[in-house]
């Protein structure tokens, strides 16, 4: 039996260094950025849930301070 999800895509900030035109987000009304208590928890109960693909996107995912925290509880 399969469990699920198998595949999350995740926005993990709505941080953008850029402005594109096309964008829906350029110009647009930020929300709160969630904790980073709060972002490595939901990536510690994927990991525990053995999702088996997460997609990181958001804004940009590289302006998120805590990426690499993230992606090593992901692995």
């Amino acid at each position: 039996m399969t469990r699920f999800p198998t595949f999350v895509e995740w926005e993990l900030t709505d941080r953008c260094d850029l402005a594109c035109v096309h964008c829906h987000r350029a110009g647009g009304r930020r929300i709160a950025e969630p904790t980073v208590a709060l972002r490595r928890g939901i990536a510690d109960r994927l990991a525990a849930a053995g999702v088996g693909s997460v997609a990181l996107s958001g804004g940009e995912p590289t302006l998120c301070p805590d990426l690499w925290p993230i992606v090593e509880r992901l692995k």
